[in-house]
């Protein structure tokens, strides 16, 4: 069990001096630890051919999304509006975009089809 003068960090910068400064609830993600990981899933597979997406789903975040775009990771969108955040922060990244699920609009699929995505996966 913590004492209590127990602190945590993200990198080397205590939360409680985060939450200080921005205020609660705050989400604190590690940029160090996202290229990390998207570095060894990129080793794992480096003598496959492959494309890493990262599922906007789990967090729809521009600023998530241009490190991912940043580190020539793809993207998992399900609709036009996770989509349309992709080509916000990286116009170029639609041919690293994969377009899961059914059920889309005409609409939709015209945005995917116009942005020059990688693929519809539809299951």
């Amino acid at each position: 069990m913590a004492g209590a003068n127990a602190s945590c960090f993200v990198n080397r910068s205590p939360l409680e001096r985060l939450a200080a400064s921005y205020g609660t609830p705050l989400y604190v993600h590690s940029t160090a630890m996202i290229r990390e990981r998207i570095k060894a899933f990129a080793r794992a597979f480096r003598l496959i051919p492959h494309t890493l997406c990262y599922s906007v789903k789990a967090n729809s975040s521009l600023a998530i999304l241009r490190l991912i775009a940043r580190e020539s990771a793809g993207f998992d969108v399900l609709s036009g509006g996770e989509l349309e955040r992709v080509l916000r922060v990286d116009r170029h990244a639609a041919n690293r975009v994969v377009y899961s699920g059914v059920g889309k609009t005409v609409p939709e699929m015209e945005l995917a089809l116009r942005a020059g995505i990688l693929l519809f996966n539809i299951s």
